[in-house]
């Protein structure tokens, strides 16, 4: 029933009949000559899948929020034990605080900084790891056939790009990285900072908090920021402000 909903939502969005399935094969995007047409097609084809993604993790927050930790059951007390696990919590204790660190990294990733990203990352879904393993994001795995061996791979390096069942999960795994790994610390940070002003997150407050992402650091920020302000991918920000409410 999500999914229909979640269709009828996208056609009124982007103006075109839409139906969202996760084994939907990406286009093949090295055969759009035209740029525009092109980018639009890559932004419309993934923008779905984002939306999703982040609605699970609007759950996921939603859940957590309603739950009063000075009283949790058995059955709700096992779930945060999951979500501690998952979003890499520091500490074991279930405690008000407990809710307070999950909170801050249960929360959606702006459309703006994900499309971007994957631009950037699968060439504009051209690269050998989108089209073919679903990686748009250019996420790494350590072990042996987990994914697909870069051509470029220095002597004595061992990891591989990760191979994805469908787009919406490599969205997924990106967005689970952001909010789980401690590197991207100063990204939660600065989205906490716009909850707290009562302002939706967006690409551009959070850009900044993407320099480990890359060993460019600061150049990668800057390319990133120009693609959304370039691309006006912002509106796809406020578009998931409807969606999400």
């Amino acid at each position: 029933m999500k999914i229909i909903w979640i269709a009828v939502f996208l056609t009124a969005l982007l103006g075109t009949p839409f139906l969202l399935q996760a084994e939907n094969p990406a286009p093949d995007f090295s055969k759009i000559a035209d740029v525009k047409q092109k980018k639009q097609l890559f932004f419309d084809y993934l923008t779905p899948y984002v939306h999703v993604a982040n609605q699970e993790i609007l759950e996921e927050r939603r859940y957590v929020e309603s739950l009063d930790f000075n009283n949790l059951s058995k059955r709700d007390r096992n779930k945060v034990k999951q979500l501690v696990k998952k979003y890499r919590l520091k500490y074991k204790n279930i405690t008000l605080q407990t809710q307070k660190t999950l909170l801050k990294k249960i929360d959606i990733i702006p459309p703006s900084l994900a499309l971007a990203q994957a631009a950037n990352e699968s060439s504009w879904g051209t690269s050998r790891f989108a089209t073919q393993g679903n990686n748009f994001f250019g996420q790494w795995c350590f072990t042996k056939g987990c994914g697909l061996v870069p051509l470029r791979r220095p002597q004595g390096k061992y990891h591989e790009v990760k191979k994805f069942d469908s787009p919406l999960a490599s969205i997924k795994s990106y967005m689970l990285m952001l909010n789980n790994h401690p590197a991207f610390k100063s990204l939660r940070d600065s989205r906490l900072k716009s909850r707290r002003q009562n302002k939706a997150p967006t690409g551009l407050a959070l850009v900044q908090g993407l320099e480990p992402y890359s060993a460019l650091k600061q150049q990668y920020v800057d390319i990133i920021a120009s693609m959304i302000r370039t691309n006006k991918l912002l509106n796809r920000d406020k578009a998931a402000l409807h969606f999400d409410s």
